[in-house]
């Protein structure tokens, strides 16, 4: 029997960064004030599983007795843990496994029908079913794109996607139904099979599909990236026509970089729960994704999160907010918000979901893929963004550590952004005394700043999170501020003439996103710095 999920959030801890337990306290302490009811922790493969050791293997995952003492601790605060698996797809963990791939569809999809895909799974409920208390559980299943394309297509033939999908799903309840759980699933699958898209309010789909879909299910409408309510509201419509009670779930933009994008995600919040309101949604929780490493810390997001709850019964008054949050956080609302413009520069991305800092930051200082779209005022507005939040670390009761970070890490960008352009600039007019000035004095003293926020970031993650996945970021910075002094060496060695040219300047960027020089829509460090 259904019950209502009420207000929830959920945190990745899948990506990379996997919140230790002391931090996953104090933000459970935190959801409870803000009147939070439901936690969800989504772990791909950073949970225990006894009968398979190379599950989560050196990725920080939680082991039985955490997940038991974490559990213990939200109960008693009036927050149900509920656990937020996969069982298709986004197992990009098992991957690099001999123990997994034999059964892997394609790239990180299990292979549907193969017994030992549900031996894994059976596996995962033992694991859930001993390490929380909730008998809530969401399965996953997003973005299966490829299922039955890869090694299924090769040992069975095409199969229509609809049904290899529905007979996956009913394995699976079944086994969540032996252990005690009801599932949740998230229900785009569904769409992109019958429309080609993730959702779409004119989806239809046949009775015959409706009636398949397992009623012991509740569906995850996940939606984050519109601003038009009418959107929200036409989709979820189409999911009242399932047989299923539906689920809301938002996003407040902690993926795309260090820092939140929490203008954009205070929008799309309201158009969304407006839709919510108006169609009689009431089961509603908020995302904090960790695409690329867990960069963002989810104590930015706080003042986010904290609207959202809010806005379910409509956009809330700001001074009455400002003054609820002090009192729920200790923390003050305008100060976290100052975050959300790191990712904004100059408010120039408006309604898109660009995340230009952290591009800027990591771009190479000569190929300069992105130098077009860095506008002129961009060094200026984050270094003076920098000064206002070391000022707001200042009077941060809690939260020091993680505006002082933030305050190195506009302050990095705003050094980087330009220097390309500028050594470009003065390498194409032969002028060698001005690129030696770069070379000695801008070049290394970008790479001090890459190297001040790097120290202060190893703060910021260590406050929250494990040790595993911080790697990542060891190897991004410090490989960052490697090339910036290897590239000053360069532009030194042409400027005293010990090398003839240096060809990366020479030769003109053109634009990545095809023919414009807007802010740059990439998230992924990988395509950044080599976008090929």
């Amino acid at each position: 029997m259904h019950q209502s999920l009420g207000l929830g959030a959920m945190l990745d801890c899948s990506r990379g960064a996997v919140m230790h337990l002391p931090a996953l306290k104090r933000y459970i302490d935190l959801l409870a004030k803000m009147g939070y009811k439901t936690l969800m922790l989504y772990t791909e493969d950073t949970y225990e599983i006894e009968e398979e050791p190379y599950f989560g293997y050196r990725r920080g995952k939680y082991t039985v007795k955490e997940l038991r003492e974490v559990d213990a601790y939200a109960a008693e605060r009036g927050i149900e843990l509920i656990p937020c698996i996969q069982t298709l797809a986004h197992l990009d963990g098992l991957m690099r496994w001999s123990r997994f791939r034999p059964f892997l569809d394609t790239d990180n999809i299990l292979l549907v029908d193969d017994d030992r895909t549900y031996e894994l799974i059976e596996h995962m409920f033992a694991s859930l079913e001993k390490s929380f208390t909730s008998r809530r559980v969401h399965i996953g299943m997003d973005e299966a794109y490829r299922v039955g394309l890869g090694k299924f297509l090769a040992e069975h033939g095409f199969e229509n996607r609809t049904e290899i999908l529905l007979r996956h799903l009913s394995r699976v309840t079944e086994i969540a139904a032996r252990h005690g759980f009801r599932p949740m699933m998230w229900s785009d699958m569904f769409f992109l099979l019958a429309t080609g898209s993730h959702y779409s309010p004119d989806a239809c789909f046949s009775e015959d599909v409706l009636a398949k879909v397992p009623q012991n299910l509740d569906l995850v409408y996940w939606d984050y990236y519109h601003f038009d309510h009418d959107f929200y509201a036409g989709v979820l419509r189409v999911h009242q026509k399932f047989h299923n009670p539906i689920i809301f779930a938002g996003g407040v933009w902690t993926w795309r970089g260090f820092s939140p994008l929490s203008h954009q995600a205070l929008e799309v919040t309201d158009a969304a729960m407006a839709a919510c309101r108006e169609t009689g949604c009431r089961d509603v929780f908020f995302t904090l994704w960790g695409d690329d490493g867990g960069e963002c810390s989810y104590f930015a997001a706080l003042p986010t999160l904290f609207y959202a709850a809010r806005a379910i019964d409509g956009v809330p008054e700001p001074d009455a907010l400002r003054r609820a949050f002090r009192d729920a956080t200790g923390e003050d609302y305008d100060d976290l918000m100052l975050l959300g413009e790191i990712g904004d520069p100059l408010g120039a991305a408006g309604q898109h979901f660009y995340g230009p800092a952290k591009v800027w930051l990591y771009q190479d200082p000569l190929l300069g893929y992105y130098d077009r779209t860095v506008p002129e005022g961009a060094p200026a507005f984050y270094l003076d963004l920098a000064a206002k939040i070391d000022a707001a670390a200042e009077r941060s009761a809690t939260l020091g550590y993680l505006f002082r970070a933030q305050a190195a890490y506009a302050r990095a960008v705003g050094r980087k952004c330009r220097l390309g352009v500028r050594a470009r600039a003065a390498y194409l007019a032969g002028d060698r005394v001005a690129v030696r000035t770069l070379a000695t004095e801008d070049f290394p003293a970008t790479a001090d700043a890459v190297d001040a926020f790097h120290r202060l970031y190893e703060a910021q993650w260590f406050s929250e999170n494990k040790p595993n996945g911080y790697e990542r970021h060891d190897t991004r910075l410090g490989g960052l501020s490697a090339r910036i002094r290897s590239c000053a060496a360069r532009l030194a060695a042409w400027a005293n003439g010990d090398i003839p040219s240096v060809p990366e300047l020479a030769e003109m960027p053109l634009p990545v996103e095809g023919d414009t020089d807007h802010l740059p829509d990439e998230q992924f460090y990988s395509k950044i710095t080599l976008p090929l």
